[in-house]
């Protein structure tokens, strides 16, 4: 009997972590979300009350949500204050993967993910969402970028390639894109660092990370092959 009600508890305890609220969807148009980047309708993407939102502290962050047997990933982006207790609002395209949008509101489960969903993009990250299907080789010759540079834009992805989630947001091109905001680019080499690149092209520390914001403030993230805008 001691057995049973340890049993019993333990599976009290693994079951009480999904939170069971409305969802209900809307079509951002481009417009930016409370995290700080443009949402578009066709993301997979989820605003949150005010509560579970808490102030920003899971932008960027995934949640799972659940409805008739069918099961989604999207991505913290932005605050709802209009929803009601443990509501959440998904994006259009989000919602219609779950149930019909003629239906309005349904009643779904969900639960924050154990990791990231890669972070707000930098400021002029063209974004991109994950799709049935997707591999890193087939999204870097999509959008004709090296394979350091996606996992720069992006930490959340693991060196492998094996946790890419439906519905998850990359970053496919920064300030290092080809935009016109670049005046050349620079490809990494084994030794390179900031100073040295700085330095090479007469550029301040400022002017290399505004132009790079993949580089953190260390600079201890640089990848061979990695195409940086100088």
């Amino acid at each position: 009997m001691k057995f049973s009600g340890f049993f019993a508890l333990f599976a009290l305890a693994v079951t009480v972590s999904a939170t069971t609220g409305p969802a209900t969807f809307y079509t951002p148009g481009g417009a930016l979300g409370a995290c700080g980047t443009p949402i578009q309708d066709t993301d997979f993407a989820v605003a949150l009350t005010a509560p579970n939102y808490d102030s920003g502290a899971h932008c960027g962050q995934t949640i799972t949500v659940t409805y008739n047997g069918n099961t989604i990933t999207v991505t913290v982006r932005d605050l709802c204050p209009g929803c009601g207790t443990n509501g959440i609002d998904l994006t259009e395209t989000a919602f219609a993967a779950l149930a019909s949008t003629d239906l309005g509101v349904i009643q779904v489960d969900w639960e924050f993910g154990s990791g990231s969903g890669g972070g707000n993009p930098p400021p002029g990250c063209t974004t991109y969402t994950v799709k049935a299907g997707d591999t890193c080789s087939a999204i870097e010759r999509m959008f004709g970028i090296s394979d350091a540079n996606l996992h720069a834009w992006n930490p959340a992805i693991n060196a492998l390639c094996t946790n890419l989630q439906i519905g998850q947001v990359l970053c496919v091109s920064g300030s290092t894109g080809g935009g016109g905001g670049c005046p050349q680019h620079y490809t990494v080499v084994s030794g390179d660092t900031c100073s040295a690149i700085e330095t090479r092209f007469g550029i301040s520390d400022a002017s290399l990370h505004s132009m790079n914001p993949s580089i953190n403030g260390g600079c201890t993230n640089l990848q061979i092959g990695q195409v940086l805008c100088v």
